[in-house]
């Protein structure tokens, strides 16, 4: 599939929108709608974090199995409604939490005249001060987020595992790995791995995908973002699997059940991607990936993700992150309604939208500037934006 194709399809479901925070204090109630009381958990304490967990990484040998085969099926989100159940503990009508959850969402995307904004979720919902500094913003991405409570739990098990190649032409060029994660909170997640074929230090670069078209997508993703063209420079990608990436059902279920257990779904992955990179220099100081640096490439809603990210890598004393290239800004609510019916997306969290605006800033960040067009898709159908981002990680990598 072509790079355009690929961008096009991708597009295509993101047209249609393509979200954490945490608390254990007693629900506050939020306007009616509908005839249905919304009750929803604040969000965290106000009082501002220490130092980021430093999760605990331990190689693991043995088979990997894939935690999601079908992407798109509802059980590919049972981890996320198990961690809900861990980060609320003793509920018992979750059913009706997530009916007052949507209900708020709902209200929000069409107040009622008079409402007060923000709902339930009014202390965030209002846009931060201007000149909030880079810390400052770190700290409320962690407190609105939950962001401590996501990655606390204990030990993450990693497996690195040599996959199938497409014979001694593909693998004189790159190989084929699968890395698999498991967290005692947020269960299993996985990434391919494309590592160059080349002696020496490997640049590499995590990609968060958006919405996906099905497990297919790993390839998309590699000829979309030019991989051939980056193993050929000797930079290597780690393509992140969405899990319930469908943009309907399957991912609004988990939006929804997140957000009533007063965290959200853009956290959780946000909090993948972090254990991710994690684990990359894990196995890089292990022996099993070879030297380097690590970059991130976030697309549609995975460059939401990306955004985040980015901003706390940089807050950290030894960041992961040496770069960042992330295609897409947004204001972290996005529902699809027909009638009464509405899905949530992944990047919904009201608790994000006060600061978007700083999220959106490039300034402070090892990111390509000014920021790519959607898809690296310049307007003339050359490929100057591949050639640009390209450019920039190997300065930024090497």
């Amino acid at each position: 599939m072509s790079r355009l194709v690929v961008v096009v399809v991708v597009a295509v479901v993101c047209l249609f929108g393509c979200g954490p925070q945490s608390a254990d204090r007693s629900p506050e109630p939020s306007p009616s709608v509908g005839g249905v009381e919304a009750t929803l958990p604040p969000g965290p304490a106000t009082e501002s974090p220490g130092a980021l967990p430093t999760p605990r990484f331990a190689t693991r040998q043995g088979p990997i199995e894939r935690s999601c085969p079908d992407p798109f099926a509802p059980a590919c989100v049972d981890g996320y409604m198990r961690l809900a159940e861990l980060l609320q503990p003793g509920v018992d009508d979750w059913p009706a939490r997530d009916a007052a959850t949507l209900a708020a969402l709902r209200e929000l995307r069409h107040p009622e005249p008079g409402s007060a904004s923000g709902g339930a979720w009014a202390a965030e919902w209002a846009d931060v001060p201007d000149g909030i500094t880079e810390e400052q913003l770190a700290s409320e991405l962690r407190r609105r987020l939950g962001f401590d409570a996501l990655l606390g739990g204990g030990e993450v098990e990693v497996r690195l595992r040599e996959g199938d190649g497409g014979g001694a032409e593909e693998e004189a060029r790159f190989r084929r790995f699968e890395l698999a994660l498991r967290h005692p909170r947020l269960g299993g997640f996985d990434a391919a791995v494309r590592l160059p074929s080349v002696d020496g230090p490997v640049p590499l670069v995590l990609v968060l995908p958006g919405h996906i078209s099905g497990d297919g997508f790993v390839d998309d993703v590699w000829t979309g973002l030019a991989g051939e063209r980056m193993a050929a420079e000797g930079i290597g990608l780690v393509i992140a699997r969405p899990r319930g990436a469908d943009a309907e059902a399957v991912e609004s279920a988990a939006a929804v059940r997140l957000l009533s257990a007063g965290h959200s779904l853009i956290g959780a992955h946000a909090a993948e991607a972090w254990l991710l990179a994690g684990a990359i220099e894990h196995l890089r100081a292990e022996g099993s990936l070879p030297p380097g640096r690590t970059g991130l490439l976030g697309h549609s809603s995975g460059a939401l993700v990306g955004n985040v990210l980015c901003r706390l890598s940089a807050s950290v004393e030894r960041p992961p992150l040496a770069a960042c290239v992330n295609d897409l800004y947004g204001d972290y609510f996005k529902l699809l309604c027909s009638g009464e019916r509405c899905w949530v997306l992944d990047e919904t969290d009201p608790r994000l939208r006060g600061l978007r605006h700083p999220l959106s800033a490039l300034a402070g960040l090892p990111t390509l500037s000014p920021r790519p067009p959607y898809g690296l898709a310049a307007e003339d159908g050359s490929d100057r934006e591949v050639e640009r981002a390209l450019e920039f990680f190997g300065a930024r990598l090497r």
